[in-house]
């Protein structure tokens, strides 16, 4: 009888962690397509762990960011805030990012720069719940009329009994300014 009510209570905390995950991912696309930022980002692309043991990690990630400027519309850089997910066969993420972003002027080409770290992130790693915060991640990479290429690089700390895991990316996007 209690091995019914654990499978039952994984069952419904997978499925909230789910919901959330799809909530989490529309919150994202309405902030950066809302207007309340000065650069939005919204990027795509395969991503590959760097732990030998954890094959079948492999996978997406999406991202979104919406950072503000000082000098709106101008190049420099800004405070960036973003919603970091990842999704593969075996692994479920969701974080949620600050940092700082370089990005070129409005209507320009140029260089993309973020450094930034995960306020806190929850994930299913291997059918477990993992929780931590304080991950570490940097992405660079070019932006050409709106569209972006950026390769990013991040380790995954967790507080739970599933081992921290390092992540690189390419990803394509979009950048928005206003």
């Amino acid at each position: 009888m209690v091995a019914v009510e654990t499978y039952a209570g994984e069952t419904a905390m997978k499925e909230r962690a789910q919901q959330a995950l799809r909530c989490a991912w529309a919150l994202a696309i309405a902030l950066c397509v809302g207007g309340c930022h000065q650069v939005g980002h919204l990027q795509a692309g395969p991503m590959w762990s760097l732990s030998p043991e954890t094959s079948g990690r492999d996978g997406l990630e999406l991202n979104t960011h919406a950072a503000i400027d000082p000098e709106s519309g101008s190049s420099g850089v800004g405070v960036d805030g973003g919603l970091r997910m990842k999704y593969s066969n075996r692994l479920r993420h969701a974080g949620v990012s600050v940092g700082l972003a370089a990005h070129p002027a409005r209507g320009e080409s140029g260089l993309l720069v973020r450094a930034g770290f995960n306020i806190f992130q929850f994930e299913s790693v291997d059918d477990q719940f993992a929780f931590g915060m304080f991950s570490p991640s940097i992405a660079a990479g070019a932006s050409f009329e709106g569209y972006t290429l950026t390769v990013g690089m991040d380790y995954i700390v967790r507080f739970s009994a599933v081992p921290n895991e390092g992540f690189v990316s390419i990803k394509l996007g979009l950048l928005t300014m206003r």
